[in-house]
């Protein structure tokens, strides 16, 4: 049996940790109604967050990950939210 592939948002992870420079990251995620935002570093130290709540990651103003149907500006979800950017 194979490994199972990794899903993008993981591959970013794993090159932002093992590569890369956590810190420059920026991770939106979800939180209860509310979309919060956190280095990538500080994210990963919150245990209790689940990966599958990330819904967008960025690298300076580069969109590096988005969750579908989700904006790309602020992550929230483009249907039921106050997003104005509908992007």
């Amino acid at each position: 049996m194979g490994k199972k592939k990794k899903s993008k948002r993981d591959e970013i992870i794993s090159y932002a940790i093992h590569v890369d420079d956590p810190l420059t990251y920026l991770v939106y995620y979800r939180d209860y109604d509310q979309i919060e935002q956190c280095s990538l570093e500080d994210f990963l130290s919150m245990e209790i967050v689940p990966r599958h709540r990330i819904t967008l990651i960025k690298k300076g103003n580069r969109v590096l990950y988005v969750k579908h149907g989700h904006c790309s500006v602020c992550g929230k979800k483009l249907e039921t939210s106050d997003c104005k950017h509908g992007s």
